[in-house]
C-alpha cells in the first residue's frame, strides 16, 4: 500500500477517535434536544419548506365627512308679470311726453297693460313709462301720472329705456271764428288797415292810406298787441314801434311761433300754447287817430 494513503488513512481514524472523546466536566452541559426537535433537525435538509402566508393588514383610510351644503328650496311659483290699469283714455306715444306727435293710438279706460319700463322727466315734463298693452303686443309710452295710469309696483324701479329726440311740433292751426270788429271797418276814416294770418308768424298788421302801407316814418306811432283766453286772462301783449308790425315782432320778415322744449309758447319762458278759443285785440295809433281791430281765434294744437 502506498506509505501516502496509510498516511492519510490514519490521519482521518486519529480525528475520528477524538471526535468521541468525553466533554470535560469543566465544560457547561447543554440541553440535549428532544427526539421532536433531533427529528425535525434531521428533517430540515429532506422537507421541503412550505409556503408562508403573509398577513395582510389593511391601513384604514383617512374619513373625511362632507359637510353637506345648506340650499335655499327655490320657489317653484312662477310670479306674475307687474301690471297697470289706465284710469283715463290714453294716448300711446313713440316717446315719452307729448312732443312726440301724433299718438300711436289711444288706449281705453280700464285697460290693463304691462309697465317695462320709466322716465321720471318727458319731453316737455312729466313722468312717463314705458308700456305694453297684452291685447295688441304693441309697446309705447303713457303719461304715469296717478290720475292716469294705478300700477302694482314702484315705476320708479324700472329701467330707464334711451330714445330718440322727438321731431320739431307742427305749428298751431288758427281760425278767425267771428266777424273782426273795431274802427278799422269804419266808414269815412283817413286810414285802413288789413290784417294778415299765416301758419307761421299768425298776425301782422298794415296800416294803410290811399292803398299804401304805412310805417314809422308816415306817422305810426306804435300798433299793440293782445291776446285774451276764454276766461279774460292776458295770456300775451306785445308793442311793436316800427314795421312791419307783427305780434311776435321781427321788423319785418315776422318772427314765427317761439319754439321752446318742444313745444310753442307765446313769449320765450312763457307759458306753453294751448288749444282753445282767444280774443285777439289790436290798436294803432297813426298821426293822432287810433284804429281798433278785434276778433276771436280758434287754436289747435296738432
Amino acid at each position: 500500500m502506498n506509505i501516502k494513503k496509510v498516511t492519510l488513512l490514519v490521519t482521518i481514524l486519529l480525528l475520528m477517535f477524538a471526535c468521541n472523546l468525553p466533554i470535560s466536566a469543566s465544560s457547561p452541559t447543554l440541553p440535549e434536544a428532544s427526539p421532536t426537535a433531533r427529528a425535525a433537525a434531521l428533517d430540515l435538509t429532506s422537507t421541503p419548506l412550505l409556503p408562508t402566508e403573509t398577513a395582510i393588514v389593511e391601513l384604514a383610510s383617512p374619513t373625511f365627512e362632507a359637510q353637506a351644503a345648506t340650499v335655499e328650496p327655490v320657489s317653484t311659483t312662477a310670479q306674475p308679470n307687474p301690471t297697470c290699469t289706465v284710469l283715463q283714455d290714453l294716448n300711446l306715444r313713440t316717446g315719452p311726453g307729448t312732443a312726440y306727435r301724433p299718438p300711436i293710438r289711444s288706449l281705453p279706460v280700464n285697460s290693463v297693460v304691462t309697465p317695462l319700463g320709466f322716465n321720471p322727466t318727458g319731453i316737455p315734463g312729466g313722468s312717463w313709462a314705458y308700456i305694453e298693452d297684452p291685447a295688441s303686443q304693441q309697446k309705447g309710452w303713457v303719461s304715469a301720472g296717478n290720475q292716469y295710469i294705478s300700477c302694482d309696483l314702484d315705476l320708479a324701479s324700472l329701467p330707464s329705456i334711451e330714445v330718440g329726440t322727438p321731431p320739431p311740433p307742427p305749428l298751431p292751426n288758427s281760425a278767425i271764428s267771428s266777424t273782426p270788429e273795431g274802427s278799422c271797418r269804419d266808414e269815412g276814416i283817413e286810414y285802413g288797415c288789413e290784417v294778415v294770418v299765416s301758419k307761421g308768424a299768425w298776425i301782422q298788421f298794415k296800416i294803410l292810406k290811399d292803398g299804401q302801407e304805412l310805417g314809422q316814418k308816415d306817422g305810426v306811432e306804435n300798433v299793440s298787441f293782445d291776446v285774451i283766453d276764454r276766461d279774460g286772462q292776458t295770456v300775451y301783449s306785445i308793442i311793436e314801434k316800427s314795421k312791419d308790425y307783427c305780434i311776435f315782432g321781427g321788423g319785418g320778415p315776422c318772427n314765427p311761433w317761439i319754439e321752446e322744449n318742444f313745444q310753442h309758447k307765446w313769449k320765450a319762458g312763457g307759458e306753453p300754447v294751448k288749444p282753445g278759443e282767444y280774443l285777439v285785440n289790436i290798436q294803432a295809433t297813426v298821426n293822432g287817430t287810433t284804429l281798433t281791430w278785434r276778433a276771436n281765434f280758434t287754436i289747435a294744437l296738432p
